[in-house]
């Protein structure tokens, strides 16, 4: 295993999730969630950090994004794996890849199906050349920027398997469908919150869609809808 390597994990309370997204049974989804992540991680054997909103340092995401980050190759370590506590399809194997790239010298990008990222590998090399804190976090062209980023720098880039994100009821419903054949404890969660759950359904007429801008989030905290 790279010793070289350590993966940072934003993992914010349940609580905290329950705020920011305000979706059927939020406080158990993301409990099960920040389990599942920790597991996950702990399987890896690789060192990791766990950062929840109390050791965030910064007013926006970026900047807290990039002391996190900092505050790991200043433990020593070449290389940060930093991920989210809302993919539920993230695996062992994902994190042991990034972790293989890494060593070979390349960045590596875990895209989003809503065009963020739900993993970011950096060395700590590339990681002096880019504005961390400047990446349109919120934005659905978050992963395209990063990859320009990367390549403008002249890095090696490796994509991951793109990943489902939870962040509205419908990402559930989404989840659901992405994963019927599986059986999971998660899959079944998910199936029971949505069925047990009042679900609220927001009519958009055509005039207001004409200015209505999709919300994305990308490891930030804006304010969301439920469908």
């Amino acid at each position: 295993m790279n010793s070289n390597t350590a993966i940072l994990v934003f993992v914010n309370s349940a609580q905290k999730e329950t705020a920011r997204k305000p979706i059927p049974g939020s406080l158990t989804l993301f409990e099960s969630l920040n389990k599942k992540t920790i597991t996950i991680v702990k399987r890896t054997g690789i060192p990791y950090f766990t950062v929840t909103e109390k050791e965030q340092i910064g007013l926006s995401f970026g900047i807290r994004f990039r002391n996190a980050c900092l505050h790991v190759f200043e433990q020593g370590f070449s290389n940060v794996i930093a991920i989210g506590n809302d993919t539920p399809e993230l695996r062992v194997k994902d994190l042991i890849t990034a972790s293989q790239e890494l060593t070979k010298g390349k960045c590596v990008i875990g895209p989003s199906l809503d065009g963020g990222i739900y993993l970011l590998g950096i060395p700590k090399k590339v990681f002096k050349l880019i504005s961390l804190e400047q990446l349109p976090w919120q934005k659905s062209y978050l992963e395209s920027t990063i990859f320009s980023e990367f390549k403008l720098q002249g890095q090696a880039i490796v994509r991951l398997r793109r990943l489902l994100d939870i962040d509205s009821t419908k990402d559930m419903f989404d989840f659901i469908c992405l994963a019927s054949k599986q059986k999971s404890s998660l899959l079944k969660l998910i199936h029971n919150l949505l069925h047990t759950k009042p679900l609220y359904t927001i009519f958009v007429s055509p005039i207001e869609g004409l200015f209505r801008k999709d919300v994305y989030f990308n490891k930030g905290s804006p304010v969301f809808l439920s469908y």
